[in-house]
């Protein structure tokens, strides 16, 4: 009787992929929407663009100027995030972006 070779099973480690801490902007950080909501993390921003209207969204966001980026930069220090919000040419498109870098926090 010829005996069959085992066949090996590859072994795969799971890679853990490390979730960044949710940044929480100070009270004097806070971004103020000019249609009165007030902003601490990057959740309260995702919830802010589904929200707002395009008009606002074009207050803060525009050729001239994205001050979205510039808080995500600046306050929550994600310069990653704040390259898309450059790139994103529309309110719905900048929310999918936050909610999509969402995924990296814990």
């Amino acid at each position: 009787m010829v005996k069959k070779p085992k066949k090996s099973v590859k072994k795969t480690a799971k890679k853990t992929v490390k979730k960044l801490p949710l940044v929480n902007a100070e009270d004097q950080c806070r971004f103020w929407v000019c249609d009165d909501q007030i902003l601490s993390n990057l959740k309260d921003l995702a919830g802010a663009l589904g929200r707002m209207s395009d008009e606002t969204y074009r207050y803060h966001a525009n050729p001239e100027k994205n001050d979205f980026a510039k808080w995500v930069d600046e306050v929550l220090q994600d310069k990653i995030l704040s390259a898309y919000l450059l790139k994103a040419e529309s309110r719905q498109e900048a929310e999918k972006t936050v909610q999509d870098r969402l995924k990296v926090y814990a």
